[in-house]
């Protein structure tokens, strides 16, 4: 209960998107059990989202309608593309939330289907 106390900060960091690689620098996971796990479930979490938004990256550059508008030819990304990526967004904010709910708990609970990949030994 000690070390989550003192770690809570760290393991709340551990979530936000690529700021996991911070308790990673400072070397403080090493030594926290409790940080370490919320360190891996953060940056496997983390690789999802980069994943996810270098994917809705490529499909939004990709993919576009071109139209007229005002005698201008536009391009934009069509509206059902954007309703998918946005629905398919939404898994990994859940998923952060719970993290960090967690974190802030002092619980050491795997998020659900990502919950046992381990990347950081």
């Amino acid at each position: 209960m000690r070390d989550a106390q003192e770690n809570k900060t760290m393991a709340i960091l551990s979530y936000l998107y690529i700021l996991f690689v911070i308790p990673l620098l400072t070397g403080a996971y090493k030594t926290s059990p409790f940080l370490k796990f919320h360190v891996n479930q953060g940056a496997v979490l983390g690789l999802i989202g980069v994943g996810y938004s270098i994917l809705s990256m490529i499909l939004s550059s990709v993919i576009k309608v071109r139209d007229v508008y005002w005698g201008a030819y536009v391009s934009y990304t069509p509206a059902w593309l954007t309703g998918i990526l946005w629905l398919l967004g939404i898994p990994i904010a859940i998923l952060t939330v719970m993290g960090i709910i967690n974190a802030v708990n002092g619980r050491m609970q795997p998020l659900p289907v990502i919950g046992g990949v381990t990347i950081i030994k």
